[in-house]
């Protein structure tokens, strides 16, 4: 066969067309022909493959236009970046997660993703305000015991 390295000895030799039927199995449908080698006569209406001489003789001119985006911009959803780096002194932890969120907002607005914009904006606000009322909590949670004696600093 052309294109096939020869048998290998212990092998059986390549067949065309179907394998034989497998014990189990129904045989192939009658009016089933061996796949055939080669293209399939050309249809109608149909652009035809084209050799690279035949190409380079006829030279097309393809113009991409960007269709219209379905997302008009509007205003800049609140990434709530000044409250984050406020929530900075309170807990430091959560609010780089509340800055993060912020940068994240901002960066999906340029890039045109308005409700991602939104939704990141609104992750920074409940990041911020979280780090917030964790620092209050956690600062009078530590007077009081300071207060009471229980730490002794």
């Amino acid at each position: 066969m052309p294109g096939y390295a020869p048998p290998m000895s212990g092998y059986a030799p390549p067949m065309s067309g179907y394998a034989p039927t497998m014990p189990g199995y129904a045989p192939p449908m009658p009016g089933h022909a061996p796949p055939m080698s080669g293209y399939a006569p050309p249809v109608s209406g149909f652009p035809q493959p084209q050799s690279e001489m035949t190409a380079a003789a006829n030279p097309v001119t393809v113009v991409a236009i960007q269709p219209p985006s379905r997302h008009t911009p509007g205003p800049q959803p609140p990434d709530y970046k000044m409250l984050s780096y406020i929530s900075c002194v309170f807990c430091p932890l959560l609010a780089l997660g509340a800055i993060q969120a912020s940068e994240r907002s901002r960066d999906s607005y340029q890039h045109g993703d308005y409700g991602k914009a939104f939704l990141q904006g609104r992750t920074a606000r409940f990041n911020a305000i979280s780090a917030i009322v964790i620092g209050v909590f956690g600062a009078v949670v530590f007077t009081v015991m300071f207060k009471m004696g229980v730490l002794n600093i």
